[in-house]
């Protein structure tokens, strides 16, 4: 067998040096169905798995804004966990700093609008045209999405939990005004399934991304994962939606990123109930798998799959395939992954700190009363302590000939340093605030 480096270098070119000449191009792969739905529950436990430990982290800053603050971590068992005592349930006060903290940076950051054009690089008539037209475009979109409240619900995301992502993408079968021209030249509008451009928010919590990446650059492939109901598989779908398998419970949506993490642990995209507990099963998870072109895949790779069925597979679907049609906003970047890190991770400490000065306080004031100090040998009648109506005091009879009078003392109130304390903490959420202003 002729290696390689045998060949004679008399008259080689560049493409004869490669370390092996004979080898072919790399074609890509025919994978059956069940390949297929392998491979996706393969890269989606890889993903899960890898970012569990930020997970609760961005529940734990979802709580947190909601002013569900008597909770914590387990790291042995990456959950959320109440710290509340049952039978001490009035014990534990809260007093919401973090939510107006995040508002005002959310406000302060929102408050003016990018300055955006699009202008034409040349004279050239045909540039010039080309920038007007874009320009319409943007100005249409920004009026379609509502520019200003998907920024701000976008920065909402990003300042409590994680990197929110805007998924802009094509619907085929989204309705749209289009133009009918009859004969005589006369125009009319119709509503029609022709597609369009839609845009949806995503929270962290919905995209999975390539473990490997530590910069968005660097992400190769993504899951973005839903739970959705039996009938949006057959509304988009057709028959073939109709074969889903349900593996998951649809959701409440109040409070459901943080109930998912309480106590139970379960993840975003992990069923409630597992496949043959039978009732209640009325949803299924939604994989939606995008992966850049390579030398494996030229072409790069989308693939949807849900309930044990590949609904769609082919290449990547639009021309630019250089990134994903996810826009990533964070509050503050990780030097270990492409999510970053919120605004209310950084004031939870501190909140948690306020929140048990402020129920010790408490405590101790309702453990603390007012009394009457008697020395010995007074003489005190048995009506002594009979209130005075309207004024909430006590009458104190005694007989002056037998010693020093009662003497009437006021509990000491709540200790002032606790009281200071609080002013101190709130005043260094404010500055971390402040400070969190230039991030956005």
């Amino acid at each position: 067998m002729r290696m390689p480096f045998q060949k004679s270098l008399k008259g080689t070119t560049m493409q004869d040096l490669s370390l092996d000449p004979e080898q072919k191009e790399m074609q890509e792969v025919s994978e059956s169905d069940s390949q297929i739905l392998n491979y996706v529950d393969e890269q989606f436990k890889i993903a899960s798995d890898h970012r569990s430990p930020l997970e609760v982290d961005w529940a734990l800053g979802v709580a947190f804004e909601e002013g569900r603050q008597w909770v914590g971590l387990s790291r042995e068992a990456d959950k959320l966990i109440s710290l509340i005592n049952e039978e001490e349930r009035h014990r534990y006060l809260t007093a919401n700093k973090v939510r107006p903290l995040l508002m005002k940076v959310e406000s302060t950051s929102t408050l003016a609008a990018p300055d955006v054009k699009a202008v034409a690089l040349t004279d050239d008539p045909l540039d010039v045209k080309a920038a007007k037209e874009a320009e319409s475009i943007r100005g249409h979109c920004s009026r379609k999405f509502d520019r200003v409240t998907q920024t701000k619900e976008r920065v909402a995301w990003a300042l409590k939990s994680s990197t929110c992502f805007l998924k802009i993408y094509w619907d085929d079968q989204k309705m749209n005004t289009i133009p009918i021209v009859d004969f005589a030249g006369n125009v009319t509008f119709e509503e029609a399934p022709v597609g369009d451009i839609c845009e949806e928010i995503l929270p962290a919590f919905s995209v999975f991304l390539d473990p490997t990446a530590r910069e968005w650059e660097q992400v190769r492939w993504l899951i973005h994962a839903e739970t959705r109901p039996l009938s949006y598989f057959v509304d988009r779908f057709g028959n073939k939606g109709k074969m889903v398998k349900p593996d998951a419970k649809r959701q409440n949506a109040v409070n459901g990123y943080v109930n998912r993490y309480l106590n139970s642990g379960i993840g975003f995209a992990s069923p409630v109930q597992t496949p043959g507990m039978g009732k209640g099963m009325d949803a299924a998870i939604c994989k939606e798998y995008w992966e850049k072109p390579s030398a494996k895949f030229k072409q790069g790779r989308y693939i949807i799959v849900a309930g044990g069925v590949v609904l769609y597979r082919g290449p990547w679907p639009y021309k630019k395939s250089d990134d994903f049609p996810f826009v990533p906003l964070s509050y503050q970047s990780r030097s270990d992954s492409p999510y970053g890190r919120s605004l209310a991770g950084e004031l939870i400490s501190l909140q948690y700190t306020y929140n048990r000065i402020l129920s010790a306080s408490l405590e101790q004031a309702e453990q603390q009363v007012d009394f009457v100090a008697i020395a010995k040998g007074t003489g005190v009648q048995a009506d002594a302590f009979d209130e005075i109506r309207g004024r909430g005091v006590k009458k104190i009879y005694y007989d002056n000939t037998s010693g020093i009078a009662p003497v009437f003392s006021r509990s000491q109130g709540i200790s002032q340093d606790k009281l200071a304390f609080l002013q101190k903490i709130e005043q260094d959420m404010q500055d971390i605030a402040e400070i969190g202003r230039a991030h956005v």
